[in-house]
């Protein structure tokens, strides 16, 4: 079991040596660091987790990686979305305006929302639709272990 794991990691980090991605500069910023240390366990973590064979990795992590920066960008657009509404809202804008605003943040929630249907789909093509139901389970699980970690007393590993 364990040379599987190992064998599941190392295919894992080929494929990213292979497809270009590289890591933060350890002489970058610092948050750029500990996004690419998280996402570096994040991988780990789902690889362990779904318990994926390397010829799986081989076709999903590419899939993966793809939806990763999508959701950034949904997610991104619905933070400033809401940023622009809660800022009307603070200096009392007419009513016109919020609903104009209200509209854009729901728009970008549907839009947010209608992608992971988009996703899962995609997700599917690669993998047997039980690792699919799994994978939202594990990206779950990691989120919480992630915000454990910056209650904990220790506070984040940076």
């Amino acid at each position: 079991m364990k040379h599987y794991v190992a064998t599941a990691l190392m295919s894992v980090v080929l494929i990213f040596a292979a497809s270009g991605w590289t890591f933060a500069d350890a002489q970058g910023k610092k948050e750029e660091g500990w996004k690419e240390k998280m996402r570096s366990e994040k991988i780990a973590f789902l690889t362990m987790e779904l318990s994926l064979t390397p010829e799986e990795a081989q076709v999903f992590w590419p899939v993966y990686n793809a939806s990763w920066e999508t959701r950034d960008k949904y997610h991104r657009q619905v933070i400033s979305t809401y940023r622009e509404l809660e800022k009307a809202i603070e200096e009392q804008k007419s009513v016109k305006e919020l609903d104009e605003l209200l509209t854009a943040y729901l728009k970008a929630l549907d839009g947010k929302e209608g992608l992971e249907q988009e996703l899962c789909e995609k997700f599917k093509q690669v993998l047997p639709a039980e690792k699919v139901a799994k994978l939202y389970v594990v990206e779950e699980k990691f989120r919480r272990e992630q915000i454990n970690k910056l209650h904990s007393p220790k506070g984040p590993a940076r």
